[in-house]
């Protein structure tokens, strides 16, 4: 992190960052909304709802608190649903890059406008010697005078915001940061077969988003972990064929799902053979077919439409572990009172973060929240005093959820 800000034009101004729209960072965005704190969401993703959405779309999840049984991608549009008052924005498809700390000084949201802010206007026109501050007509965008009328400006001048920089040069600014981002960014193990990138997302896939979308496929599922025995098990009833591979008879997979796997192979509701894919087969990206290598070494044409892969995930922090935070073993230790980061002003919460008798639960993360947007009031509302109140009561709090 660096003190000296770069400038940038246009910047997307909020009072908290979330990095990571998964359900632990969504239900982060009403907590905070509770609390008259606006959030902005970054997340690489083209989609909230982060591993859920992403990789089990269509699996259950039993452990959501009322919710005896919801898929992944139910539980997203629920969460949607509950922040759609609060109005966050979205940066979907970029990743969190730089972060950067500056001075807030007032500017028409608090902060005085310092040289090379780009509503000074022309810039180079100014002469702004040894950084002093000018203030800005949010009207006029240009400078009206030096140090003159700051009395909607804090008087601690000492007091920092943060600044976030993505991939795509999108720059938002923030009183806080909250780093929800799971375990970082998820990406799947791929098999070393060549050219299968051509193949990738039409014949080839990594993760099942849509079932009804592998209806009637000839489906060749490869691994035996606990991901390529779910999907066989969940895809069988609607293939027109569905074969399992594995490089040898034994499974990481959980007991009962290897047991289901063996009785529908042997009603013959499905194949398990033994080898491993040596040669795609196709006018790419259409798949045809591939060649197996069998544990005899003999090699074997296998007819089918669908592949999917399942070797597992690799997960990759990314730029998060040069933000200037401790990490231990790739997790953020956070205090379990206002699940802040070893930097004031930066939060982690859900997957990423560790602390005494942590449990990776959604439901955990949830707790997590609560607790964060209450420390984060202090920030972002300095020196307002803090009033608790419930929703069940209170007629602000469903005035702002509109209740009627």
């Amino acid at each position: 992190m660096k003190n000296e800000p770069t400038y940038m034009m246009n910047p997307h101004q909020t009072d908290a960052i979330i990095i990571g729209a998964g359900p632990v960072g969504l239900f982060a965005v009403f907590e905070l909304g509770l609390l008259d704190i606006k959030s902005a969401l970054v997340d690489i993703l083209p989609m909230p709802g982060g591993q859920c959405a992403e990789l089990y779309p269509e699996k259950p999840i039993y452990d959501i608190p009322a919710l005896p049984i919801v898929t992944g991608q139910e539980l997203t549009d629920r969460l949607m649903e509950q922040i759609k008052p609060f109005h966050p924005q979205f940066f979907l498809g970029q990743m969190a890059e730089k972060l950067e700390q500056f001075p807030s000084t007032c500017h028409p949201r608090g902060r005085k406008a310092q040289p090379g802010d780009p509503r000074l206007g022309d810039r180079n026109a100014l002469e702004l010697e040894n950084r002093e501050s000018v203030t800005v007509d949010p009207q006029a965008q240009s400078p009206i005078a030096r140090s003159a009328r700051l009395s909607d400006c804090p008087e601690d001048d000492t007091l920092k915001e943060w600044r976030l920089t993505t991939d795509t040069g999108q720059v938002i600014e923030a009183k806080v940061v909250i780093i929800a981002a799971g375990g970082g960014s998820f990406m799947p193990k791929k098999p070393p077969i060549k050219e299968i990138e051509k193949y990738e997302g039409h014949g080839v896939h990594y993760a099942v988003r849509q079932m009804e979308k592998f209806r009637d496929k000839n489906i060749l599922i490869v691994g035996g972990g606990d991901s390529a025995l779910d999907w066989f098990l969940n895809l069988q009833p609607l293939a027109a064929n569905i074969t399992l591979l594995h490089r040898r008879d034994e499974f990481k997979a959980a007991p009962d799902s290897v047991r289901q796997m063996r009785e529908r192979v042997a009603a013959g509701r499905g194949k398990l053979m033994f080898g491993e894919v040596a040669e795609l087969h196709g006018d790419a990206p259409a798949l045809s077919g591939v060649t197996i290598k069998t544990q005899a070494g003999e090699m074997v044409r296998h007819d089918c439409d669908t592949l999917l892969p399942f070797f597992g995930l690799t997960m990759k922090l990314g730029p998060i572990a040069n933000f200037g935070i401790n990490f231990e073993s790739n997790l953020i230790p956070v205090d379990t009172e206002k699940f802040q980061t070893s930097t004031p002003g930066i939060f982690a919460i859900g997957d990423i973060n560790t602390y005494p008798g942590k449990l990776k639960l959604i439901l955990s993360g949830f707790h997590e929240a609560a607790l964060m947007a209450r420390a984060a009031y202090d920030i972002v509302h300095a020196g307002k005093k803090f009033i608790f109140r419930y929703t069940t009561s209170s007629s602000d709090l469903q005035e702002k959820l509109g209740v009627k």
